[in-house]
């Protein structure tokens, strides 16, 4: 039986973001990466201009080792592949690598709760180089939160546990709206 894995791809467009969300993709031309390794996919894309060049910061992943680290595309006004390298890599599994610019230096914070926490690195050489700047620990308690005219998010250290305060807050939800109808509700 063969072995099925998800396996992601990174394109880009040239068009700006509002316009794709208005129009979709319909007439765009997508520029696709290259073709990874078997068993190996590049995902979770964060890019940004900086002196005609785009810099995308992606995730790396093979299954073999199921280890993501972060990988630094540079790319031409063209989309032209200029380079690509490993760019962080720590003990633990990294992806989704945000990037923050702020009084005048460049920041990455990836996703890597495996390591209890998240780390805030600062480039010393961008976009090659970082460091380690603080590491940011996280309440690992499901919690819930009201985005105003979107719903309710439901967090938690992993699926499960997002699912059970997910339900607590749709129930609690629901019980102030009945107290509502009946003439209004007061906290306690």
């Amino acid at each position: 039986m063969p072995i099925k894995k998800d396996i992601w791809r990174i394109g880009a467009v040239r068009a700006p973001l509002a316009q794709l969300i208005k129009e979709g993709l319909a007439g765009h031309d997508i520029v696709w990466l290259q073709d990874m390794p078997a068993l190996s996919f590049l995902a979770d894309p964060f890019g940004m201009w900086r002196d005609g060049r785009l810099y995308v910061f992606a995730e790396a992943y093979d299954y073999r080792d199921r280890h993501g680290f972060i990988e630094a595309l540079t790319f031409d006004a063209s989309l032209r592949l200029l380079d690509r390298r490993t760019v962080l890599k720590e003990p633990w599994h990294l992806s989704y690598p945000f990037i923050i610019e702020a009084d005048g230096e460049t920041y990455m914070m990836p996703e890597g709760f495996r390591a209890g926490g998240v780390t805030l690195y600062r480039a010393v050489d961008f976009p090659h180089r970082w460091e380690a700047v603080q590491k940011i620990m996280l309440d690992a308690a499901p919690r819930w939160v009201v985005w105003q005219g979107r719903g309710l998010v439901a967090i938690g250290k992993d699926a499960k546990d997002a699912d059970v305060v997910l339900d607590i807050a749709r129930h609690t939800a629901r019980a102030i709206q009945r107290a509502e109808a009946l003439g209004g509700w007061a906290a306690l």
